[in-house]
Formats: structure tokens, sequence, C-alpha cells
């Protein structure tokens, strides 16, 4: 794996940084016209509600079906090349684009309100069942009706449509989860921890290069 990499040496995970950067710049660009909402201040308010989440989740949905209209899901074979290309430009995985865009901005959201801490607890054991309740429901609906002939992965079809719908919900519901399992359980760092955590961008650029250097020592 590791003489792999080496010997086939491109950005890699580097266009993940690349699109961050972007949505950062534009991020800054609009902070600085409006004052009130930079991302540094965190306001207090009430805890979000499950409409805003379920409105969220049906943007995002719509936004996977959407884009998959010309860059179908995982890579797989349809489409169009003109957006692929430029898609490609920002983005290794271009059918998930939609959920980069919501969840940077959500993200943002989360953070200036404080649901990070006045999120309830009840959300994310709904979270976990929303996401394990989609995948028995809707799954096996794309498994038996929109495998052959991949139309799952995208086009006007209502197989392409309940996988986006399932994504979403998967996404959502399992981000949630997580965000009140670690709150619970891991609420405290450590200076370590903290140290990776305040540099997790350079961590992130630094991280394939040193684990394939692990890994060919390892060979």
């Amino acid at each position: 794996m590791a003489n792999t990499y080496f010997s086939h040496l491109t950005y890699g995970p580097m266009w993940y940084v690349e699109l961050l950067f972007v949505f950062v710049c534009l991020y800054a660009v609009w902070a600085k016209f409006m004052s009130k909402n930079k991302l540094s201040v965190v306001r207090q308010s009430t805890p979000p509600t499950y409409r805003m989440f379920t409105v969220f989740v049906m943007i995002l949905a719509a936004g996977y079906f959407t884009i998959r209209l010309w860059v179908p899901a995982l890579d797989l074979p349809g489409g169009s090349p003109k957006v692929q290309s430029f898609v490609g430009l920002f983005t290794a995985s271009g059918y998930d684009l939609p959920q980069y865009v919501g969840l940077f901005i959500l993200g943002i959201i989360a953070y200036q309100r404080n649901w990070f801490r006045n999120t309830p607890d009840s959300m994310g054991r709904a979270g976990f069942g929303i996401a394990i309740g989609a995948s028995i429901l809707l799954l096996p609906l794309v498994l038996l009706f929109g495998v052959d002939g991949l139309q799952f992965s995208g086009g006007w079809n209502w197989t392409s449509l309940v996988y986006s719908l399932w994504e979403a919900l998967f996404c959502v519901g399992v981000i949630l989860g997580l965000i009140i399992f670690f709150r619970r359980r891991v609420f405290h760092q450590g200076k370590g921890w903290s140290f990776l955590s305040a540099h997790s961008f350079v961590i992130y650029i630094i991280h394939i290069p040193i684990i394939a250097i692990v890994l060919l020592l390892l060979d």
C-alpha cells in the first residue's frame, strides 16, 4: 500500500482542503459585510428542533437528486462529462457536493447558536434510530429496483430519489447521534487532544504521508 502511494503520488485527499479553502474564503467575504454573523460569535439560543432538521434533510436530498442528474453517485457511468469536469475542479466526489456545502453552512449555524452544547440528548438517540430505520426501509427498495442498470446512481427515476433521501437521512442521523455520543462520553479533552483539535487542518494535510511512511516501515 505504501509503495502504491509513493509511486502514484497525486493530490489525493487534498481536494477536501481545496474545497474547504474555497468555502472559508466565501465565508470571509460574506462575514466582511455581515459583521454580526462572524464565526467567532457564539450566541445563546434555543436548541434545534426536529422541524429544522427535517427541512435540512429535504433540501439535502433534493440537492443530491439534482446534482446526480449530471454527476452519478459513486462515480458510476453516465451523466454529463462537462459538468463532471467542472465539479471535479473542486472535489473528487462531485455527487456529494450538496452535502459539503450544506454541512459547512449548518456547522456555522450550529456553532453560532451553541447547538453542540444545547441539542437535547434525545435527538442523538433519534438520529441513530432514523439512520437505522431509513436503512431498513429505503435501502431494500434501492437494492431491489435500482441496481439493475444502476438507476439509483442518478437520473429522473424514483430509485435515485429514494437513494438520495436515504443518504440524507443516514448522514444527518449519524451526525446527530455521534455529536451527542461524544458529548456525553468524551466531553473533556487532554492537552494532546486539544492540540490536535486546534491544528486539525494541518494534521489533515500531513496525515497521509505519515501513514504511508509508517506502512512502508512496517513492510
